[in-house]
């Protein structure tokens, strides 16, 4: 029973590379990510989230609210928000919250009988801090919780992860970034009692992403490479003797699951108004396919406040439709 809601769980981002435990976290928190291939490690032009390199926080466009939801397919549900500021003179702080939910799940009982539709649900919490301690380094901490929700035969799962990420400026067009995600997060699962359902442990992927960002005038192109890291249980049951009779035992071994990543994308400001983009994902993944994306981006002045749209369709994995993220800004 375990394994059917993990596998349900894992309809939140269909790829080998994302579905292992949070993987919500790893489908791109706004639209504007999302069109550039989600390669905004390096991005210091101020509209990248603080979520994608806590380091990120110190650059900043004054106060900020970011609003998103998607719309994807397989009854799939994807929201977030965030709220972040500059500190001056050389910090910026930064909070909010994802979630990510399956509807429509056919349950059945341990004969096949219909129990109802069944509905999953993952929750971030997020609050990153980043500061500048020289004109051309930022260094930032992210703190995250996660809470899972995925049915009545398993209690909701909590866990904690931990983000770091620095940035170097190597000169008026060129920075670099670096991030380490999902530090220690994981999900303790427990088995409701008299469900039948077993414990077990779930651990994040460890992901080490390396990025590049290139601007020139109305151009900024951005790229990153990604390293993933997993540490899982084998188990298997041998054939022993105990004194002079044979039994059966199980011996635990450990190993790692490794996974790389490249991605990139580019945009241009058409106009004070009017940015497009594009980007690709997926490079160098095993099995799950390139996902090119586009989006677009629009802002007005409504009063006191700038308001920004970010639109963004990009391609789900293995060719299987598109997902949509659509983002607002509201600058005050």
């Amino acid at each position: 029973m375990l394994r059917s809601f993990l596998a349900a769980a894992a309809l939140l981002a269909p790829a080998s590379a994302f579905a292992q435990a949070g993987a919500f976290v790893r489908m791109g928190f706004d639209a504007r990510s999302l069109g550039l291939g989600r390669a905004t490690a390096a991005d210091l032009s101020g509209l990248a989230s603080t979520f994608d390199n806590p380091a990120l926080a110190p650059f900043s466009e004054r106060q900020h609210a970011d609003l998103t939801a998607g719309l994807l397919s397989q009854d799939r549900q994807f929201q977030s928000i965030e709220i972040g500021s500059r500190l001056p003179p050389r910090a910026g702080v930064a909070g909010g919250i994802v979630r990510a939910a399956v509807t429509g799940i056919d349950g059945r009982d341990a004969s096949g009988q219909p129990t109802g539709e069944i509905q999953t649900q993952e929750l971030g919490i997020f609050v990153a801090f980043g500061i500048r301690p020289t004109q051309r380094l930022s260094a930032g901490v992210g703190l995250q919780i996660f809470n899972a929700d995925f049915g009545e035969t398993l209690r909701p799962a909590i866990g904690l992860g931990l983000d770091v990420g620095a940035t170097f400026r190597v000169n008026n067009r060129i920075a670099l970034g670096f991030v380490a995600d999902d530090l220690l997060a994981g999900y303790a699962w427990s088995a409701a009692p008299g469900s039948g359902a077993s414990s077990a442990k779930d651990r994040f992927p460890t992901r080490l992403r390396l990025g590049g960002s290139y601007a020139q005038g109305p151009i900024r192109v951005v790229a990153e490479a990604e390293g993933s890291f997993t540490n899982r249980e084998g188990r298997t049951t041998i054939d022993q003797l105990e004194g002079t009779q044979p039994r059966e035992a199980t011996v635990s071994t450990g190993y790692t699951l490794a996974g790389v990543g490249l991605r990139g994308g580019a945009e241009y400001r058409l106009n004070p108004a009017l940015w497009l983009r594009a980007g690709v994902d997926g490079l160098a993944e095993s099995g799950t396919g390139i996902r090119p994306s586009a989006g677009a981006t629009f802002e007005q002045e409504a009063g006191p406040v700038r308001l920004r749209g970010h639109y963004a369709a990009a391609l789900e994995p293995y060719g299987n439709g598109l997902r949509h993220l659509l983002t607002v800004r509201v600058l005050f």
